[in-house]
């Protein structure tokens, strides 16, 4: 009986020093503990990647007009063109457009080539921006050269449209029809445009 009670006051001195046997777990108030199990299984999960759209790529727009110039021909059966036949021309038509040269000649093949190598830089460089579609669409016109004398110089007239029939004995002249038509000068020895001219809109 004195050894119960004996035993009992020491456990009771233990409970109230630190526990009899007995580890006491202390929570937070607002701390709920977690099972080992969900510590366990949040440890070896794994988060999945939020998709994402796939990236559209930019659309780039190009301006550099000089993509589009068509390529200048190598051939002059490349073209819709002829070189008017100085001795049978019909000098009124010449007159019309050129006033004021002293005799005519006829190109060369070679001549022709010259001036096609450089035209499509040159209109793209000189016409106004709504004229755009001569230097865009040279490839489509047809052609007409004549060569001229003027201030001692050789130079080739040469003349574009978009419409009408071709000719090698007069100019086509047509009033208005806008940038169907127009007329380029050319001086041979120094491989330079010196005038261009688009016909206006009535």
């Amino acid at each position: 009986m004195h050894t119960k009670i004996l035993m009992g006051g020491v456990c009771l001195m233990i409970l109230l020093l630190g526990g009899c046997g007995v580890r006491a777990t202390t929570t937070s108030p607002t701390q709920q503990p977690v099972p080992a199990t969900a510590v366990a299984d949040h440890a070896n999960t794994t988060t999945d990647p939020v998709p994402t759209e796939p990236s559209v790529p930019e659309t780039v727009v190009d301006n550099d007009p000089t993509k589009t110039i068509s390529p200048p021909p190598t051939e002059l059966e490349d073209m819709h063109s002829v070189i008017i036949d100085v001795d049978i021309v019909e000098l009124d038509s010449v007159q019309f457009y050129i006033s004021n040269f002293e005799s005519l000649w006829k190109p060369t093949q070679n001549n022709i080539l010259q001036l096609e190598a450089g035209l499509a830089a040159y209109l793209q460089q000189n016409a106004e921006p709504k004229q755009e579609r001569i230097w865009q669409e040279l490839a489509d016109y047809k052609r007409q050269y004549v060569g001229i004398t003027q201030d001692g110089q050789e130079k080739i007239y040469a003349n574009f449209f978009c419409e009408g029939d071709n000719s090698d004995t007069m100019l086509v002249f047509v009033l208005d029809g806008g940038d169907c038509y127009f007329q380029v000068l050319y001086t041979v020895e120094n491989d330079q445009f010196s005038y261009l001219s688009v016909n206006g809109e009535a």
